[in-house]
């Protein structure tokens, strides 16, 4: 490649000759700080030591593949009568419990009128919980020893208002949801929520005497009810296509910009002087606006204490915005004299960044770059995922109970980490 007016002008002609007796830098180099690398080391082995044991003992279909309150799979397992669950999982109660249903539902049902409107528990279970049976409101907290014991034997009857079996934990309305990994989630949580939480001012806090416990809030069964490992992987998973399209997508299209306008030279120069001069411009800026500010304020003062009804602002005020002026105009003046100072500097940098323009237009094939850097985060990212996955599946799945509203008992199946995993 020939070169051009500019490289000649600059010394491109004049070529480095090695002395006849230099091998290279190689008998010099040398770790220059080993303590850091060792470290380095110890943490890359320690983590590759745990991702492969949480490889060797988790499975993550734990907690990818979709499964219902009582821990079964959807689509893998069967229910008592030895019927194959369905594919998809809905919520089935507030602490995001599901059932698994066969689609999605589309609209939301925030005033059913009777059960069937609802995605609810198996009979059995609704019956054992406490506050879902009887239809008299007034009498929803009576303890349900007798359906615990019996079942739907006797005359123990499962509630038929609908308000009160969402509220006790039986029963989910059905939301407008989309389909991701086979979890039917809703596209507004915090309206199912807040939903919830004014039927449950309705109708428990009467019967309690408006005394109806802390109210419910997403944050609360996301951060109370979901352990941060479990709901990390189930992030990572369902963000997948963001991580994929604009993490890789989006830094290699940037990349090839980047290259792209690296074959326009003085391009370069007028963006990297537009910015420089553009930060003590900014800065300037805002000190003549905090001074008009503090002349405006005192202004204002003035003449409130002329009308007698006193000052507004108030000295410190006045002077605290004045001073913040004076300091930005400060950095202002600062940093223009230092542009001005190490203006050969940023020419040097330009000169550069215009060189390696050169050689992306002599070696096009540069603007492909980009592609090794995605196959270098794939390569770092992918087990790192996976050693995520797998670490977050290792949990025990344990029941545990809260209790809602101050009045109802909801179980509820999170997975719990020994300290080891934790740590």
């Amino acid at each position: 490649m020939a070169l051009s007016k500019y490289d000649i002008d600059h010394g491109g002609e004049n070529k480095i000759v090695a002395a006849a007796d230099f091998d290279g830098p190689v008998k010099t180099r040398k770790i220059t700080d080993p303590l850091f690398a060792l470290i380095l080391l110890c943490t890359w082995g320690g983590c590759i030591y745990l991702g492969y044991w949480a490889i060797q003992n988790g499975d993550p279909y734990k907690i990818i593949n979709p499964t219902d309150y009582k821990g079964r799979v959807c689509g893998v397992d069967k229910d008592e009568n030895g019927t194959l669950l369905p594919i998809k999982w809905h919520a089935v109660d507030a602490l995001m419990n599901g059932v698994c249903v066969a689609s999605c539902p589309q609209k939301n049902v925030f005033n059913p009128t009777n059960r069937s409107q609802l995605v609810c528990k198996d009979d059995a279970d609704i019956v054992k919980i406490k506050g879902c049976t009887g239809g008299d409101i007034s009498n929803i907290f009576t303890a349900t020893e007798e359906a615990s014991s019996s079942g739907m034997n006797g005359n123990v009857t499962i509630s038929s208002n609908p308000a009160v079996l969402v509220i006790c934990g039986a029963c989910m309305y059905e939301m407008d949801t989309f389909s991701t990994l086979d979890y039917c989630l809703p596209d507004s949580f915090q309206a199912v929520i807040t939903h919830i939480n004014d039927v449950a001012e309705q109708v428990v806090g009467g019967a309690l005497n408006n005394s109806s416990g802390s109210p419910l809030t997403s944050n609360t069964v996301a951060n109370e009810y979901i352990p941060v490992l479990e709901r990390f992987a189930r992030d990572l998973v369902t963000a997948r296509d963001v991580i994929f399209g604009i993490g890789f997508g989006g830094s290699a299209f940037l990349g090839f910009l980047c290259l792209f306008l690296l074959r326009f030279p003085y391009l370069v120069a007028s963006v990297v002087w537009t910015a420089s001069l553009a930060v003590p411009c900014l800065f300037g800026t805002g000190g003549y606006f905090f001074y008009s500010l503090a002349g405006e304020y005192e202004l204002v003062d003035s003449t409130s204490q002329n009308d007698g009804s006193g000052s507004i602002h108030g000295e410190n005020k006045i002077f605290a915005v004045r001073i913040m002026s004076f300091v930005l105009m400060g950095l202002a003046g600062f940093i223009a004299l230092t542009l001005v100072f190490m203006r050969k500097r940023i020419n040097l940098a330009v000169a550069i960044t215009r060189a390696a323009a050169s050689s992306v237009v002599g070696v096009p094939f540069s603007v492909f770059y980009p592609l090794l850097q995605i196959v270098g985060y794939a390569a770092l990212l992918f087990p790192w995922a996976t050693f995520v996955l797998h670490l977050a599946s290792i949990g025990e799945p344990t029941s545990k109970t809260t209790e809602l509203f101050g009045a109802f008992d909801v179980s509820y199946t999170v997975f719990e980490y020994s300290d080891f995993v934790v740590y």
